[in-house]
């Protein structure tokens, strides 16, 4: 499992990454944000390209280079799609109706890194029965990051399932630098951050100053004190 802390996302849809042929285009530039992720002090990054197909060859093909430049000092976990992270040998996450987190840990075997999104209380104590290392939940707050939006579950209920779950939990949803204390103070083990490190849908980021914002994360959260 990996270290407290922020929990970097690599997005490829905020990063108009939408077809194969963009993803491999663009794979110096996520090469480049991924090794920015580990040097600036992310204790976890996700490979999140949703617009393209389970199982997809340029997921997998990704997430090999990625792991490779990443060097083993920093855990790699794969979005919603169990076969490319076996192929690479990374970590998995899984959203509600993406899969069986139990024939996830079956292919990939007891060491594999797998979490789980939950967005309610009930999936929450469901994560407690899950074979799952962690689960995520939210959106805390607004995000322009999914197409079919879950509620906002709000502060109250993050406090509630970092209480009912037996598994760290990952807040995630609109978060940001301004948050990082408020999240600690639910208990909760990591936040997860898109716009917080990329930058605003209509910006290009680079390696440079996905680097400065990430590092902004960190000491907010390492600023907060121990949950």
């Amino acid at each position: 499992m990996f270290s407290s802390g922020i929990y970097a996302i690599l997005d490829g849809d905020r990063l108009g990454l939408v077809t194969p042929a963009s993803v491999r285009d663009a794979l110096p530039l996520l090469t480049e944000l991924a090794v920015a992720a580990r040097e600036a002090g992310a204790v976890a990054l996700q490979l999140r390209l949703k617009s393209l197909e389970k199982p997809s060859v340029v997921r997998g093909e990704v997430a090999a280079v990625l792991l490779r430049a990443l060097a083993g000092q920093l855990p790699l976990i794969v979005n919603d799609d169990a076969e490319s992270a076996g192929r690479a040998g990374a970590g998995l996450h899984l959203g509600q109706g993406d899969g069986e987190v139990g024939q996830a840990r079956m292919s990939l075997g007891e060491s594999a890194l797998i979490g789980w999104s939950t967005h309610n209380l009930e999936q929450v104590r469901a994560g407690n029965d899950v074979p799952c290392n962690y689960i995520g939940f939210g959106p805390i707050l607004w995000t322009a990051s999914k197409s079919a939006l879950d509620p906002v579950t709000g502060w109250a209920h993050l406090t509630d399932a970092c209480a009912a779950s037996q598994r760290p939990v990952v807040a995630i949803g609109g978060l940001g630098a301004a948050q990082a204390t408020l999240v600690r103070a639910t208990g909760a083990h990591a936040m997860a951050v898109i716009s917080g490190w990329l930058g605003a849908q209509s910006e290009r980021p680079s390696a440079e100053s996905a680097y400065v914002r990430l590092r902004e994360l960190v000491a907010a959260w390492q600023a907060g004190g121990t949950p």
